[in-house]
């Protein structure tokens, strides 16, 4: 089996595909992940263009993302980020109006033969919430399979680690940085920031991060979402702009904000911090329930997604 993986727009989309390029190898099928337009000299077109004219005799094409088009064979599209979504007739334009936009739909039904999901939880999102109709195929969070064994693992640190990895500024309604005491939040752990993989090149890779999180500190980034799988205390910063609305919603990608301590402001949010110091399985069993519905499998996702698509072949 050949497989490439379209990561032409994002160099940040590999993490969701080395997990499973490294269990295709493992069993002798051929794995490619493509070069990024932020990470090379060429756009993403270009790219695309040029490993059509080479490998365009692939099985599969992985896309983890809706702009991204078929290299060759049938298109797997994995969506990289699980991101609120509230009802079209919310009464703000957000930055996440575009799901239930036409060039969205119209994206998946062109470029997507199945999507492979994490959970039927949230494979309802994409059939009962934005009605798009295609064959989908329940297969966990291939991004987490090595955190998971790595937590496993994780020693406990005399300073605890306090993570905080926000969604893109560019987001005006979502992001929470304005809220932010950096000089308060350093003195109350070992406290890191990390900005936006798209625009933000010198940090960490975020999934390192989750590896060593003790707190996980977020807003609307679907970060916080691998947090809950992961079992990690988090912290969500709710906006004023989505709250009375999205409160409303029953998708998974709200409900699952409650097994995070959520809060609105920066004393809210010292406070959360002290609490989880001192109990660090505040909330565990709502993180555990919520966990579960958010990725139906652990540590093995990787496997399960290619025995898929070896059924599909």
């Amino acid at each position: 089996m050949k497989i490439i993986f379209n990561c032409a727009y994002f160099s940040f989309h590999k993490q969701y595909c080395q997990n499973i390029k490294k269990e295709l190898e493992k069993y002798g099928h051929i794995a490619i992940i493509t070069e990024s337009q932020d990470s090379c000299n060429l756009n993403a077109i270009d790219i695309e263009n040029f490993y059509i004219s080479k490998h365009n005799d692939v099985d599969f094409t992985i896309l983890p993302d809706e702009a991204c088009k078929i290299i060759g064979g049938k298109g797997i599209y994995i969506n990289h980020a699980l991101l609120p979504v509230i009802p079209e007739n919310h009464k703000f334009k957000s930055e996440h109006s575009f799901y239930y936009s036409q060039n969205y739909k119209n994206s998946i039904e062109l470029y997507s033969d199945y999507l492979f999901l994490p959970s039927q939880e949230i494979a309802n999102i994409f059939t009962k919430e934005l009605n798009i109709n295609k064959s989908i195929k329940i297969v966990g969070f291939p991004k987490l399979d090595d955190i998971i064994v790595s937590r496993k693992n994780k020693k406990q640190n005399n300073q605890i680690n306090i993570v905080y990895l926000p969604t893109g500024n560019w987001k005006k309604t979502m992001n929470s940085e304005h809220i932010i005491n950096f000089d308060i939040l350093n003195k109350m752990g070992n406290f890191i920031c990390n900005g936006h993989p798209a625009i933000d090149k010198k940090n960490v890779n975020s999934t390192k991060l989750l590896e060593i999180a003790d707190i996980l500190i977020t807003d609307y980034s679907s970060i916080g979402y691998d947090a809950i799988i992961l079992n990690i205390p988090t912290i969500f910063i709710d906006s004023p702009h989505w709250k009375t609305d999205s409160y409303k919603s029953s998708l998974i990608c709200e409900t699952a904000r409650n097994a995070g301590i959520r809060v609105t402001n920066m004393n809210e949010l010292t406070q959360a911090i002290e609490k989880y110091k001192n109990n660090n399985s505040f909330l565990e069993d709502k993180r555990i329930y919520y966990g579960n519905l958010l990725s139906k499998y652990k540590e093995n996702s990787s496997e399960i997604f290619i025995k898929e698509l070896l059924k599909l072949l």
